[in-house]
């Protein structure tokens, strides 16, 4: 059985033969990551004709770009940041994300941010993540459920750390209000 996904990583010589050419080893890299990808770019976009247009420019960017790729890192872990990347800058040039300024993130209270995992027990996540503006989905989904750490998400989006952290701990706020609402509501 053949492992797809992000946390699959491919022999080294399949991607030297990528990195020469080789059509065989870029379509078993296109097969391994296009279904990780597409549900990475629909559960940030949260639509599907946008992730399919997001998968196709970010794999000709891989295409185009795998003879640089220089193992620093896995090559799995290089397709999720360009899969990332185009998703951020497609909702930002669709206007669908809207970038506060830093201080406006540094006028908001802080608190702690991590007492909150409770949301990983959610049997509805995608649901409860729709709800979210796509600013909070998207920090949620890269921080929480991707991995990154707040300064990597900072250089994304070209902001400070605090930015990370204030939209995490909104988008925490916000899920709670959600899940209370929709318990309040199977209640009655």
């Amino acid at each position: 059985m053949v492992k797809n996904g992000f946390q699959h990583q491919l022999p080294k010589d399949l991607i030297l033969l990528a990195k020469s050419g080789d059509m065989s080893a870029l379509e078993t890299i296109y097969s391994t990551y296009i279904d990780a990808s597409y549900s990475l770019s629909y559960r940030m976009t949260f639509n599907s004709t946008l992730s399919e247009d997001i998968v196709q420019d970010a794999f000709i960017k891989v295409l185009k770009n795998i003879s640089t790729f220089d193992f620093k890192g896995s090559l799995a872990g290089w397709i999720r940041k360009i899969i990332v990347n185009e998703s951020i800058n497609s909702m930002k040039s669709s206007h669908q994300i809207k970038i506060l300024l830093d201080n406006e993130i540094a006028d908001r209270q802080h608190s702690d941010l991590f007492s909150h995992k409770w949301f990983f027990d959610l049997n509805e996540l995608d649901y409860f993540l729709e709800k979210l503006p796509v600013m909070s989905r998207v920090i949620v989904l890269l921080h929480e459920i991707e991995g990154y750490k707040h300064k990597e998400i900072a250089e994304i989006f070209n902001k400070s750390e605090s930015f990370s952290k204030m939209i995490l701990k909104r988008a925490y706020s916000e899920l709670h209000q959600l899940v209370k609402a929709q318990e309040n509501n199977a209640c009655i």
